[in-house]
């Protein structure tokens, strides 16, 4: 119902000479349009809400997928990212390994400085590890037999079908860690063996050699080292061979590098080793 209308009801009200029941019928069909223009208006309001409504639907639906497409790639992009820094940190690791196994070992071996004492030192960049010193004493005529007559294993005694302990084991042997160990013990043992054969050679009981032999009773003590890289536990060794020599004077013994006193002979004193 449009103003106009609505303005010539209300003028036939006011001029109505139908007195009240024409104004009463004029009030009734004014009532009856504004009802149907209201509805209509409410009908299409309602229309719009509902619409409103499924666009808010749509677009709730539309951002739930989104949010959970979202996830989902969070998800595999989390995942994709722990399988690479495993695969770096396993490429770390080979990478280590591998410049680890290029890198030998340097650790040293020799008297200390009281010639009563051997010293190790790891003067390598990486620790060495299961270190074992086992001394042996091989007593011989000199020249120019140089013939061996006796060898021993110093330290503890052999005990059959189980692993021995050495006369001196490192579990672990640090990069710049030097220690040192006594001989005394050992050292001791060897004098007992090459006074027994300087007995025997003197009763004239070592078989070959005459009793008048001008050859000299002698005794070698040699370290075998053994150790570790402790990277790939791959094994090293080397040996050093001492001259034990007795004090003319005083019979105190010390032990001297045999290379020097012996020079080139000494290859053929130890060769049957």
């Amino acid at each position: 119902m449009d103003a106009d209308l609505i303005r010539k009801r209300l003028a036939e009200m006011r001029v109505s000479a139908g007195g009240t029941p024409g104004r009463d019928a004029a009030r009734a069909e004014i009532d009856a349009e504004l009802g149907v223009e209201l509805a209509q208006q409410l009908t299409q309001l309602t229309t719009e809400l509902g619409q409103l409504r499924g666009a808010v639907t749509d677009a709730a639906t539309g951002s739930s997928r989104q949010a959970a497409a979202l996830v989902r790639w969070t998800k595999w992009y989390v995942v994709a990212t722990f399988v690479l820094v495993f695969i770096t940190g396993c490429y770390v690791y080979l990478t280590y390994r591998l410049v680890k196994n290029q890198i030998e070992p340097d650790v040293a071996f020799d008297l200390g400085t009281e010639r009563t004492t051997v010293a190790i030192e790891n003067s390598g960049v990486d620790r060495v590890v299961d270190v074992r010193i086992e001394p042996e004493a091989t007593t011989f005529l000199g020249p120019p037999l140089n013939q061996p007559v006796v060898r021993q294993r110093l330290g503890m005694p052999m005990v059959p079908g189980s692993r021995n302990p050495g006369w001196w084991d490192l579990p672990v042997l640090d990069p710049g860690e030097a220690k040192s160990h006594p001989t005394s013990d050992a050292v001791e043992q060897a004098l007992k063996s090459e006074d027994s054969v300087d007995a025997a050679k003197k009763a004239g009981k070592l078989l070959g050699i005459p009793r008048d032999s001008k050859a000299q009773v002698l005794t070698l003590i040699s370290f075998h080292v053994t150790y570790h890289r402790d990277v790939d536990h791959r094994r090293y060794t080397v040996t050093r061979v001492f001259y034990l020599q007795r004090d003319p004077k005083t019979g105190k013994p010390s032990l001297w590098d045999a290379e020097l006193v012996f020079g080139t002979k000494l290859e053929s004193m130890i060769r049957t080793r």
